[in-house]
């Protein structure tokens, strides 16, 4: 998964249910938890081909954690910012490893 592919998803509401909410909550809770885990999985796709190396459990649940955490609530356009800021600082340690 590259930058392009994810941020094309986003914009085109992929990772948004399009149940409504009002009509059956519980169905659209669930929709939604289904799209935000494709979203995780797809952001870690992004990140491991910027890192160029699949990364471990340990690895990325910190990661995902932190940039899901300051980037949630303005969107996911703004969780994959966050990751793209934090990949160009983490990559050099975790290569190393």
């Amino acid at each position: 998964m590259n930058y392009d592919i994810l941020y094309q998803n986003i914009q085109d509401g992929a990772y948004t249910s399009k149940l409504s909410y009002k009509e059956d909550k519980q169905a659209y809770r669930n929709d939604q938890w289904l799209l935000e885990k494709q979203f995780k999985f797809d952001l870690r796709g992004y990140v491991e081909y910027e890192v160029g190396k699949p990364l471990t459990d340990k690895q990325w649940y910190p990661f995902y954690d932190f940039v899901w955490d300051i980037g949630h609530s303005a969107g996911y356009n703004e969780v994959l910012i966050y990751a793209g800021e934090l990949i160009e600082v983490i990559v050099p340690f975790i290569k190393e490893v």
